[in-house]
């Protein structure tokens, strides 16, 4: 490299490194150039009243001035090449540093060449321990909002090839806080997945803001009446406040003039509904249509919290729809009824279970709905289960929990010999004494 070019280097990675500001460097590289021809060149455009860099890819960056007020040539984007070149090059680094001084020079680079500093990023170590290429994407976050529609025909080019939809979130996520209705206009260039993941920042700062709602409500409206939609209206009413109580909302989808509006006004209805009472929301589903019912109880348990789980339970199984426990949208209620019981009365949610039909779908929540019994008072436990009549499956099933309770949390081995016992169904007897075989094994213990 050439003493010249080298010191602009060194520059750069000083100002990147924020260790030297030293204007003057430059005007000493302008001057001290190996090539006559090429440091006249400089020198003409340094004197431009314009302020233009003719680098190659033809972008500037800004002036500076130098002692005695003279206008330096600004840094083009082949000197911000030259410094990206040369941190990668500097073995006293830490992956960590590296990728500190990179994102600091990305973001000065992008505000005078985007596509450069977007196609260098993309360079470097994808999976790196500092974070790799995730971990510079935010160095772009001030570029893409002076400039989003650059970025975005960048973006959508296909230029940049699988590394686009890195940026495509950034991009999201960072006009979405201050244009929202810029990002919106793009919508339909998203992917699914994107589109489903950008309500979220478009509605994080402006779920109040009437522009912005109703912009999104539009689209919606605007779209086919399909799954797609009917997700992303629920992802809006995750964010936005239904207007209307749950009585005036569930009127709103008899009267609906399309599928689409039938589809907001249902998504709406739903969400007014989460922490409701379960009797109100069984009274003001029970006059919609089967499938209607079946798809407001799935997002409530999908969405519960602290509220009574197996009051919404009760509501899945008084529809008959069973498939509603094997979506994986509800995946996990069962161990939501487990932490209930554990927090608020055990005592209670362990009788709920025996109300529960003997069903496959049935079988863990009743497990778990059990667990907090047993583990709380492990003695009254005892008397509960062998109230239960001998042979129901919600005895045989208790005594099974109730072994791997004394085994796994307790140690206890003769409060699982107790339980193990007493099952009578051979199979669920051999599994229970194959599972204190494990437990011994695993644990390092001889069996007593």
């Amino acid at each position: 490299m050439k003493p010249g070019h080298q010191k602009i280097v060194t520059h750069l990675v000083c100002l990147v490194a924020g260790v030297c500001v030293a204007g003057a460097i430059r005007s000493a590289a302008v001057e001290q150039h190996d090539d006559p021809a090429e440091s006249g060149e400089r020198v003409g455009r340094r004197s431009d009243p314009s302020g233009h860099d003719g680098d190659a890819s033809g972008k500037s960056g800004g002036t500076q001035q130098t002692p005695g007020n003279r206008r330096e040539a600004p840094l083009g984007s082949k000197d911000f090449r030259d410094a990206w070149d040369a941190i990668a090059r500097r073995t006293d680094l830490t992956s960590r540093e590296r990728a500190a001084m990179q994102r600091k020079l990305l973001e000065q680079w992008a505000m005078i060449d985007l596509q450069s500093a977007m196609t260098a990023a993309l360079e470097g170590n994808w999976d790196g321990d500092d974070g790799g290429v995730n971990s510079l994407v935010p160095a772009f976050r001030a570029a893409f909002l002076k400039n989003p529609m650059e970025a975005w025909s960048i973006i959508q080019s296909g230029d940049l090839g699988l590394g686009s939809a890195l940026f495509r979130w950034q991009w999201v996520t960072a006009v979405s806080s201050e244009n929202p209705l810029l990002v919106l206009s793009c919508f339909d260039d998203f992917s699914d997945n994107l589109k489903k993941a950008a309500l979220w920042p478009l509605l994080e700062r402006r779920s109040t803001d009437p522009a912005v709602t109703e912009a999104i409500l539009r689209m919606l409206r605007d779209r086919p009446a399909d799954a797609l939609t009917k997700t992303l209206a629920a992802e809006f009413y995750k964010q936005v406040k239904p207007d209307g109580t749950p009585a005036e909302l569930a009127a709103k989808i008899a009267t609906a003039a399309t599928e689409q509006e039938k589809i907001i006004a249902l998504q709406a209805f739903t969400a007014s509904l989460k922490g409701q009472e379960s009797g109100l929301v069984g009274s003001l589903i029970g006059n919609l249509p089967p499938e209607f019912r079946g798809d407001i109880v799935r997002q409530l348990l999908a969405a519960s919290g602290n509220e009574k789980p197996t009051d919404l339970l009760d509501l899945a199984i008084a529809s008959g729809n069973w498939d509603i426990l094997k979506d994986p949208m509800v995946a996990g209620v069962e161990g939501k009824v487990a932490e209930y019981a554990r927090r608020r009365d055990p005592i209670a949610i362990a009788e709920w279970g025996l109300s529960l039909p003997d069903r496959p779908e049935t079988q863990e929540v009743y497990r778990r709905a059990i667990t907090g019994y047993i583990d709380r008072y492990p003695v009254e436990a005892r008397d509960w289960i062998m109230s239960i009549p001998a042979g129901d499956w919600r005895r045989e099933r208790a005594l099974m929990e109730y072994s791997q309770n004394a085994l796994w949390y307790k140690k206890n081995q003769e409060g699982a010999a107790w339980a193990i016992e007493r099952i009578t169904d051979p199979k669920m007897k051999g599994t229970a004494i194959n599972w204190r075989i494990e437990w011994a094994q695993r644990n390092g213990v001889k069996l007593k």
